[in-house]
């Protein structure tokens, strides 16, 4: 049976949900859990209607609200950029069962419903294709693609897959971050995101980005998910931040969240005045080191840009499904 749950139950619940989307094998783990999908429905959009259904180990995670000229449609809570998969648990079969069940019996109150965060032609994106579109209208979108670097085999031979300039600027930044007594905190652990969040914004007013106007806080609402984001992981000792300092203030910062083995970046950005020993790169392989101690095997660098190529092994590809009502 098809159980409608709550928003209050979905929060008492949201263990049982984690454990489904680690289930899962290739979607964006972190930006399909609860931290993610919560803070982006209450920070990124307009006001929607949950709609969250569960049968069994088995989730559907979506809501009721308008896109375009459409008013009715059933979608992720994330839409902003579509990392998250609002499919989650259990085995191919009954998640696809799920599916079916819930467009059947929501048929009169939708207009479209939209799956996103699929692996790129995997089994699953293919059998929702050819399953549900035997009974509605289907297009198929290229989602947002994300550089990962896998770390399932150690740093050493993440580090050994790395070209030897790149290496060579890793040990030379390192070399120049100590000349100038540049120091590193890392944060792990239960912690207050607020207050890291306002470390960050700080750093970004003297970052390039801050002051040529291109930083991402210059929006309200990503400013407020991104806070929002981080009070969520910081309760429940799941963010991971790495600021570095110098004569006592910091200057950069990169920062991401957890969910079991997987770690997902946020944001990085430095001073401008560091930009010569590196200090980009740096912070990013010092939480990288960090990163592997803890365990962490796949860190997941976001969405696709050329600069990340030089730590990626591989691109995940996403795509999103739609169906409308014939």
């Amino acid at each position: 049976m098809v159980e409608h749950l709550s928003m209050d139950i979905f929060q008492a619940e949201i263990e049982d949900f984690e454990r489904s989307v680690l289930e899962m094998k290739d979607i964006s783990t972190v930006c399909t859990a609860s931290d993610w999908q919560l803070a982006a429905h209450a920070q990124l959009h307009e006001p929607r209607e949950p709609r969250i259904y569960r049968q069994g180990s088995t989730w559907l995670l979506w809501c009721m609200g308008s896109i375009h000229r459409f008013r009715r449609v059933l979608q992720p809570f994330e839409m902003s950029w579509a990392f998250g998969c609002p499919l989650v648990g259990g085995t191919l079969e009954e998640r696809l069962q799920l599916s079916l069940e819930v467009l059947i019996q929501e048929r009169p109150s939708w207009e479209m419903a939209i799956f996103s965060g699929l692996p790129e032609d995997s089994e699953e994106a293919l059998w929702l294709e050819r399953t549900l579109g035997a009974r509605f209208m289907c297009e198929s979108f290229e989602g947002c693609h994300c550089d990962q670097a896998l770390l399932h085999d150690g740093l050493d031979a993440w580090l050994s897959r790395r070209s030897r300039n790149f290496r060579v600027g890793l040990k030379k930044s390192e070399r120049a971050a100590q000349e100038q007594d540049i120091q590193f905190e890392w944060i792990d652990g239960i912690c207050d995101g607020a207050a890291v969040l306002d470390r960050v914004f700080r750093i970004e007013e003297r970052s390039w980005k801050g002051e040529t106007g291109n930083s991402i806080y210059r929006s309200n609402s990503y400013r407020s998910f991104y806070s929002d984001l981080c009070r969520r992981l910081g309760r429940r000792g799941l963010l991971r931040v790495m600021f570095a300092q110098h004569e006592g203030k910091d200057v950069a910062y990169a920062y991401g969240g957890i969910l079991g083995t997987v770690y997902r970046g946020f944001q990085i950005s430095y001073n401008d005045k560091f930009s010569s020993i590196g200090l980009g790169n740096l912070i990013q392989w010092k939480q990288l080191q960090k990163l592997a101690e803890e365990g962490i095997t796949l860190y997941d660098l976001g969405m696709e840009m050329g600069y990340k190529k030089r730590w990626a092994d591989r691109l995940q590809r996403f795509q999103t499904l739609v169906f409308t009502r014939l």
